[in-house]
């Protein structure tokens, strides 16, 4: 019933097949059986980048007729080291040897060398070989982009090394067996899309990074990595954070087609609970796929009216955070023994688009696609011919708001300057107000990462622009909420920051309907094993604490997959229908109870709305996509004073009394008529014990 181009690949519901452990209406404690269900994630993280040369003949790939695209514009040579970024999002454009231990290296920014050139050039992704065992390199770049708030708080680059003649035998031209990498350390054609879960994963690098202007105002980077290999045809992959690429994508969606035509237990299974159903949206600029996937319960009618739930990705492409939350969510709605997502189904459609700029990904760009345009500029009137992803996805949801089944519209992105996760939203009105600020707060209680204070419903948000002046008028949520009068609360834009929390909120402890605690980290730890997993419940005489404190943690992966999960059962628990929520231990209660939390809110919104107007300051950093909006709270206009870590008030303190605590403590409140306005009576500050500092370090980054 999607409206999707022609040309599709459908894994359709078998209708039958062996049952999962629990019956599906047994939702209180579902079995997680063998290896139907245990273990499995669609993607790869840690697959080796496709070539150039691969790609212009793999599925989906796209001849190669830009010069930029030439092997050896990508790769340096000295002596026996070598650089290269001739693959898949690789990006470097120069390579300067200091010593034999030392390298200048420049990033490519968008669209180098052409009409479209931009100043973006943040994302790196090369490779370093030839280098021997125990070399400690220093890698510096120069002339950065100003990031300085990202690297402020101890950011790191991520590396993957690589030793392609570990296990197996390896010949010139040859490709590994086992991982499907050749002696290049990229994949060839013939193994595009194969699964290599053999491969690790990346990892930051262990020692800090530098970051500081130089005396000539230029932006250095600057970190180090001791090589552990010298094996002659070993590598290591380097990025600015954990990378994904145009054939990941493809390559994660062929994963999951192979698993619906498996026509053992785990096909019949995933057969049995889920409808998939994989489409082409359209084609870039470029000729490369920009595919949907229809995820819904197989007791769903195939012509549903029932309310859809749309995600898209990508559309920065350079925001690799996004990416990640994409597949996190991705997989739990694949889980076809889940309660959670069983209901989730049962409840939405849901439409995944996880790839709206797949020229600028493939390219290695940080932010503009292949004409050098940000793409999300232009949903308000997009132009099929030079922004055909945004046409193709503005028809499909104007369509379904027309229809009105549209529920959910959540874009994926990646910030740089703003920790923690948040969402910014549109200014609505009445009943749609408290709606968007309701759904921030079940975020907020179903994940320790999203901070509720760092959202935004301002108007002032809606219209600001860019450092290009572009407005953020073009924005998908905004172009949708003003194509439909404001009709769509549930309009937003996600951001994920590259690094870490700001600050960490206890999420209450989850029940089912009969009153038991369900213990989700439990269960989570245990669907990544191979044996079957214990039920997560235990009764409430055992249940221990009422909420739970987390430790910080640098973001990675599965963090961000957690996040997203959050995303999605929050919009569960918004109806009411959650079998595992967190709502009943938290101070609210009912969901009707952070409503009336909202609905204060929103009416503290309308009282503060024309002095906001005048008082609220900006500082966004102008490589970043939303503005950064200092002392901008969940509802966009009480100010914050956070960042000073106590306001003048006593009443208002943001830390409490002893500074090591991680007792709960208020990030803010505001009054309106004697009303409570805001608070994150669940948000605590990490412990400070637990945040290590390199003594080592210059001042100026600590």
């Amino acid at each position: 019933a999607m409206p999707l181009a022609s040309g599709s690949r459908v894994a359709a519901a078998a209708g039958s097949g062996r049952p999962s452990g629990a019956a599906r209406d047994d939702i209180g404690a579902p079995s997680v059986s063998g290896q139907s269900a245990c273990g499995w994630a669609p993607w790869v993280e840690g697959r080796a980048p496709v070539s150039w040369d691969a790609s212009a003949t793999a599925k989906g790939g796209v001849p190669l007729s830009d010069a930029s695209f030439r092997g050896d514009a990508a790769r340096w040579r000295f002596g026996t080291k070598t650089f290269a970024s001739d693959f898949d999002g690789g990006n470097l454009q120069k390579v300067e040897r200091v010593t034999d231990k030392s390298f200048n290296l420049w990033t490519r920014c968008d669209n180098q060398g052409t009409p479209h050139e931009t100043h973006h050039r943040t994302w790196f992704h090369f490779k370093a070989s030839g280098f021997n065992k125990g070399d400690v390199v220093t890698f510096t770049f120069p002339d950065f982009n100003k990031q300085r708030n990202l690297f402020a708080n101890d950011f790191r680059p991520v590396f993957w090394e690589y030793n392609s003649g570990d296990n197996t035998e390896t010949h010139e031209g040859s490709t590994d067996s086992s991982t499907g990498v050749s002696d290049d350390c990229t994949n060839r054609a013939d193994r595009v899309g194969k699964d290599s879960r053999n491969v690790t994963t990346y990892k930051r690098i262990p020692q800090p990074v530098t970051a500081r202007a130089s005396k000539s105002g230029q932006f250095k980077v600057s970190f180090r990595h001791e090589f552990t290999s010298n094996i002659s045809n070993s590598c290591v992959f380097f990025a600015l954070t954990f990378p994904w690429g145009y054939h990941d994508t493809l390559s994660m969606l062929d994963n999951i087609d192979d698993r619906f035509a498996e026509s053992g237990e785990r096909g019949l299974e995933l057969n049995k609970h889920i409808r998939y159903e994989r489409k082409v949206l359209t084609k870039s600029c470029e000729g490369r796929l920009v595919e949907a996937i229809t995820i819904a319960s197989t007791s769903t009618p195939s012509a549903s009216t029932k309310q859809t739930f749309v995600v898209t990705c990508g559309v920065h492409p350079g925001e690799k955070p996004a990416n990640h939350l994409f597949n996190g969510m991705l997989e739990f709605l694949l889980r076809p023994d889940d309660p959670r997502s069983q209901k989730l189904r049962d409840v939405y459609d849901f439409v995944l688009v996880p790839m709206l700029n797949p020229d600028g990904a493939f390219r290695g760009h940080y932010r503009n696609d292949a004409l050098g345009q940000n793409l999300n500029r232009f949903y308000a009137e997009p132009c099929a011919t030079k922004q055909p992803s945004c046409a193709a996805l503005k028809a499909l949801l104007t369509q379904l708001a027309d229809n009105n089944i549209l529920a959910f519209y959540i874009d994926l992105h990646a910030h740089a300057n703003k920790r923690g996760v948040f969402a910014f939203g549109n200014a609505c009105d009445g009943a749609n107000a408290v709606e968007t600020r309701t759904y921030a707060r079940l975020c907020s209680l179903n994940s320790p990462h999203f901070d509720l204070a760092h959202c935004n419903f301002s108007e002032r948000n809606m219209a600001s622009r860019d450092k290009n002046g572009d407005s953020k008028a073009g924005t998908g949520r905004v172009a949708l909420f003003r194509e439909t009068n404001g009709s769509v609360p549930h309009l937003y834009t996600v951001e994920a920051n590259y690094n870490c929390s700001r600050l960490l909120n206890e999420t209450p402890r989850a029940t089912n309907a009969r009153g038991d605690v369900v213990d989700l980290d439990f269960y989570e730890k245990r669907r990544l094993t191979d044996g079957a997993a214990k039920t997560p419940e235990r009764s409430a005489s055992n249940a221990g604490r009422k909420y739970t404190t987390h430790g910080r943690k640098k973001y990675d992966p599965p963090l961000f997959h957690g996040v997203a999960r959050a995303l999605l059962i929050a919009a569960l628990d918004l109806s009411d229908q959650n079998p595992w929520s967190t709502v009943p231990s938290s101070q609210f209660k009912t969901v009707n109870g952070i409503r009336n939390w909202a609905r204060a809110a929103a009416r503290g919104d309308r009282a503060r709305r024309k002095v906001q107007h005048a008082d609220m300051e900006s500082d966004k950093d102008a490589s970043d996509d939303e503005d950064e909006f200092s002392g901008v709270g969940v509802s966009g206009s009480v100010r914050n004073s956070v960042s000073r870590r106590a306001s003048t008030k006593k009443g208002d303190r943001l830390l409490p009394a002893n500074s090591h605590s991680t007792k709960l403590c208020s990030t803010f409140e505001g009054t309106a008529g004697g009303r409570h306005v805001l608070s994150s009576d669940n948000v605590v500050w990490p412990n400070k014990q637990r945040l290590v500092v390199d003594k080592s370090a210059p001042k100026w980054r600590t």
